[in-house]
């Protein structure tokens, strides 16, 4: 049996650690993704303070004192600020990166009445790479 190896993920790191290794300015590049790692890290826990306080009835197996993830919440606050502040250039870079990305949401997940062509390719390609990539079960 197959162990469903996490394939997109291996691949996307392989990439991300070939990027490190032929850069010719490694910092810059840890840079581009330190920042981008700490906003998705205070956003998650944003949004995990966000369900708290909008679906209180949720069941969490663990409950914190809400002043932990407040203090991380300004940590990581603090680690992006100082690394704008420290190296703009790259942190825009980085930023941009990450905004890169909405355009594909709303192309892909917001935009509901889709010709039925672009649906069907968008079906295919998702399709095709679950099977290539080995990453959802196949039915019996």
């Amino acid at each position: 049996p197959r162990l469903m190896t996490p394939m997109p993920s291996l691949i996307f790191t392989c990439a991300m650690t070939l990027l490190y290794a032929f850069s010719n300015d490694i910092f810059s590049v840890i840079n581009f993704f330190s920042f981008f790692n700490w906003l998705c890290v205070a956003l998650a826990i944003i949004g995990m303070m966000w369900l708290r306080y909008k679906k209180p009835e949720l069941n969490r197996p663990i409950k914190v004192n809400l002043l932990l993830p407040t203090f991380f919440i300004l940590a990581c606050i603090f680690l992006i600020v100082v690394s704008f502040w420290m190296t703009p250039v790259e942190c825009a870079i980085g930023f941009f990166i990450t905004l890169s990305g909405v355009p594909v949401y709303f192309f892909g997940v917001w935009w509901q009445n889709k010709p039925n062509w672009v649906s069907q390719v968008i079906y295919s390609t998702t399709v095709f790479f679950q099977k290539i990539l080995a990453v959802v079960p196949q039915e019996s």
